[in-house]
């Protein structure tokens, strides 16, 4: 262990000929911390470029360090806005397009169910502030649980946002295009919405 100290510590930091010196420690102990450093840095490049060009699930893994810090209340005015736009639109579809007979949109409290008929079955999407996430139950795709990052909500199993899940999975129920991407906090960027289907 010894030998193995003195090789390490550069010459002029051994202010003695006693291993056992504390200089010396101290100075051995600032150069392994920066070779760590160094390690950890060319590890994390590797891991970078061997999936940068994987799934969206796997570059999402990779950033997931990068998730918006919204504080209570931005995160209170960001999701109200998402469930607010969401449910705009949803207004828009029913007056633009055939929707079944029991198509029916209600927004309350943080919470917005989209009944799309006996056939498609209910939409429930809603806030959940402690997690400070939106949690979406689709009768298709199941309970799913998305995250505000790079200002859209992302689901991290598939990296996929939910206004492109809305977007596909309507489509598909209405056999008709619509596109909920036109919303607030998309995968387009956090911008105001338009109306048009």
């Amino acid at each position: 262990m010894a030998f193995l100290l003195k090789r390490l510590i550069p010459k002029t930091t051994r202010q003695c000929s006693s291993i056992s010196c504390f200089r010396c420690f101290a100075g051995c102990k600032n150069i392994l911390h920066k070779q760590m450093v160094r390690v950890h840095q060319n590890i994390e490049s590797l891991t970078t470029r061997q999936t940068i060009h994987s799934t969206p699930a796997a570059y999402f893994k990779l950033h997931e360090n990068r998730k918006s810090q919204l504080s209570d209340f931005a995160y209170e005015q960001v999701a109200d806005e998402t469930l607010q736009q969401l449910a705009d639109y949803c207004d828009v579809i029913a007056e633009e397009i055939i929707t079944p007979e029991d198509f029916d949109v209600t927004l309350s409290s943080g919470v917005l169910s989209i009944n799309l008929g006996k056939t498609s079955g209910m939409y429930v999407i809603n806030k959940q502030s402690p997690n400070k996430q939106i949690w979406l139950s689709s009768p298709v795709s199941g309970p799913k649980r998305y995250d505000f990052t790079n200002g859209k909500w992302v689901y991290k199993h598939d990296g996929m946002d939910l206004h492109m899940l809305l977007t596909l999975e309507f489509s598909k129920a209405l056999q008709t295009a619509v596109d909920f991407t036109k919303c607030s906090y998309n995968y387009k960027g956090s911008g105001s919405s338009t109306t048009n289907v």
